[in-house]
């Protein structure tokens, strides 16, 4: 008789995830956990506290002639949801689905609480088999993000691509620009396969026709350029595009006399719509990462170079190729967790404008999970943008074409 089992329990263990990409609740709970014949179906959650601080060059601006600044303190709370279900038939067949649904950022007031909505951020089904692997379908993460080493955002919460950059002021609020772990990425409905692993070894292999969201039919008209699953365009904005992406990835984990050695390496490429007037270039994307682990400290780094303007962007014929890397530290001891990561990225920046847009930052955090469910952190970051010619000044006020941010955080994430 098939048995259906409804938990919701209190999840103890807490990697630091980001809150760009890296959260899944669940993935590591009760997928391929179902036995012969059940399936389980959860509803994971997740609520976040935090109380901040940012100071960044764009908190001060001239707008209409007139001076504003931005207060330097401020709380910052969000809810995010996670329905699931893992099982297996009785002759071995795994399947489930996975869905990951968050609070968006609404208007200031005290009437944003009736124009807060929700919206799916991750949505796929998948099959599988203990012997050959899983295959997803939806929007979830393509096969490097499936599989990635060493982008250390396992302490804080994700540290520069966690929620303290939320603190410092736009347009420099925001450098992690890997074409993984991001918006731009997993939110794009894709088909991906994760072998299991063998002797150490495992892979992934992803397909995205188009940057398409969850949707089942595109509803725009043709004509107008409106369309995510376009070829050609008359829309200027969807030369950037890409379409057909193609990603592949592999990677190895092994321990030698306690010494833990992970290593993985991958490669993106795709098209890209063809809009008259306007020349892109399709991506093209080497990614690799590696870290050594020994007695819960943890070393290593990640890099991403080639044909891209930052995460899956395009970019244009004759720039220059665009390179991120990160180095990182961490450690881990019972309920305690510390690490510290380091940015560097290059990217074309502006179009026509031949002078790179250099970004570097840094992240560090500490996390205590003193009960279950529950998890104090405290987070801090750093990060400057520069590009010669290009005025990174919001408002009216004096050009700048380079500018930074701070931000600090202390927070508790509450977890069921």
């Amino acid at each position: 008789m098939r048995k259906f089992l409804l938990a919701c329990a209190a999840t103890a263990g807490f990697a630091g995830a980001a809150h760009a990409g890296n959260l899944q609740p669940g993935s590591g709970t009760i997928f391929n956990q179902a036995k012969p014949g059940e399936a389980i179906v959860r509803l994971d959650g997740a609520v976040w506290a935090m109380l901040g601080y940012g100071d960044s060059t764009n908190d001060k601006a001239v707008v209409g002639g007139q001076a504003v600044k931005n207060e330097n303190f401020g709380l910052m709370t969000t809810l995010r949801l996670y329905p699931m279900l893992d099982g297996q038939t009785a002759g071995g067949l795994r399947y489930g689905a996975f869905g990951e649904i968050r609070t968006n950022n609404p208007a200031s007031g005290s009437a944003s609480r009736t124009t807060n909505t929700m919206f799916l951020n991750r949505a796929y089904g998948y099959i599988g088999g203990d012997s050959w692997g899983r295959i997803a379908m939806g929007m979830v993460d393509g096969a490097i993000g499936q599989i990635r080493v060493g982008d250390f955002q396992n302490f804080g919460q994700g540290g520069l691509n966690g929620f303290a950059p939320g603190m410092i002021a736009a347009p420099d609020n925001y450098i992690w620009r890997f074409p993984f772990s991001q918006g731009g990425e997993y939110t794009h409905q894709k088909i991906v396969y994760t072998s299991p692993s063998f002797a150490g070894f495992d892979m992934a292999a992803s397909f995205a026709p188009s940057t398409t969201t969850n949707t089942t039919s595109d509803i725009q008209n043709i004509v107008t350029g409106g369309s995510a699953r376009q070829a050609t365009s008359v829309n200027g904005a969807d030369a950037n595009r890409y379409r057909n992406l193609f990603v592949v990835a592999a990677r190895y984990r092994g321990t030698f006399s306690g010494l833990g050695v992970a290593a993985q390496v991958g490669y993106m490429t795709s098209g890209k719509v063809s809009v008259p007037g306007v020349a892109r270039k399709g991506l093209s994307i080497f990614d690799a990462g590696a870290t050594l682990s020994y007695m819960g400290f943890m070393a290593g780094g990640h890099v991403s170079t080639g044909d891209f303007n930052g995460s899956t962007s395009l970019s244009a014929p004759g720039e220059k190729d665009a390179t991120v890397w990160l180095v990182g530290a961490s450690y881990k001891n019972g309920p305690w967790t510390a690490g510290v990561h380091y940015l560097d990225s290059k990217r074309p920046g502006a179009f026509g404008n031949n002078a790179e847009m250099k970004e570097t930052g840094w992240g560090a955090g500490l996390n205590y999970a003193w009960a279950p469910g529950v998890q104090t952190f405290l987070e801090f970051v750093y990060h400057e943008r520069e590009e010669a010619g290009v005025n990174l000044q919001i408002g009216t006020g004096p050009a700048k074409s380079k500018v930074d941010g701070t931000a600090l955080i202390v927070g508790q994430v509450f977890r069921w």
